[in-house]
């Protein structure tokens, strides 16, 4: 994925709306849209779900770690994660995410954790469980390959993982997902995961309503802007008194 370039002129661009999340600036005519890394936590308590029992999921080892590394590549390069990244520094990243996986950095792999292969034992699914250094368990990696988008294979396999985690006697997971893939955000919410939002993100959602604000102002643009501000509104009275301080400055 490549940054966003729209060629537009500069009073074109000083009017423009700078979409929520990313990074805008004008360059020798083109408006550049850089998406900014951003993310929001999501909280979902475990019900029992049932499975379709049509795939072979299997227990993750460590002789899967190559193969692991070469399904995050081909999933995520092309990802607004990374987006403008050079292929070498994503494939430079699988490698270290799954590496980190296996030694415990981000917390201690659960066994729920699964993968799926295809007829040739190349990697197409895999959903990766940690347990936190504070003790959640989180859904730490969740990757299908494109073939095998929109079949119901990402639910399915963490539906299955789910179950398991409930017998081990866990009965919430956690997960994050960047706010601007909105394939992650849609599958999670249809998951039943709920936002969770750290106040950082709180205040990137009140400033981008306040500068739209005044934005449509200087415009002398009045359509729309009662809900600008209520949403304004809702979003600050989300921010604790530390946070509301940073914003009026």
């Amino acid at each position: 994925m490549k940054y966003q370039r729209l060629k537009i002129t500069i009073a074109e661009y000083l009017q423009m709306q700078h979409p929520f999340g990313y990074k805008v600036e004008y360059h020798d005519g083109e408006a550049v849209l850089q998406p900014q890394e951003l993310y929001i936590d999501g909280h979902l308590i475990l019900t029992p779900h049932k499975t379709q029992r049509c795939h072979h999921y299997e227990v993750i080892r460590t002789n899967h770690q190559q193969a692991m590394t070469e399904a995050f590549f081909n999933a995520f390069q092309d990802t607004v994660e990374f987006c403008n990244w050079p292929k070498d520094d994503i494939r430079k990243h699988a490698e270290k995410n799954i590496d980190d996986y296996f030694s415990g950095v981000r917390g201690e792999p659960n066994p729920a954790s699964r993968l799926l292969r295809d007829k040739t034992g190349a990697i197409t699914a895999l959903v990766l469980f940690i347990i936190t250094k504070s003790g959640q368990t989180k859904l730490d990696l969740l990757l299908v390959l494109p073939e095998l988008h929109r079949q119901g294979v990402a639910a399915d396999m963490v539906a299955s993982a789910c179950n398991e985690l409930q017998q081990q006697g866990v009965c919430e997971i956690y997960s994050s997902w960047h706010a601007l893939n909105e394939v992650s955000q849609h599958w999670h919410h249809r998951f039943g995961f709920t936002d969770v939002y750290k106040q950082y993100f709180i205040q990137r959602k009140y400033s981008w309503y306040r500068g739209e604000i005044k934005r449509l102002e200087s415009q002398s643009i009045t359509e729309g802007a009662e809900e600008l501000r209520q949403q304004k509104d809702r979003w600050y009275s989300l921010l604790d008194e530390k946070w509301q301080s940073f914003s009026r400055n």
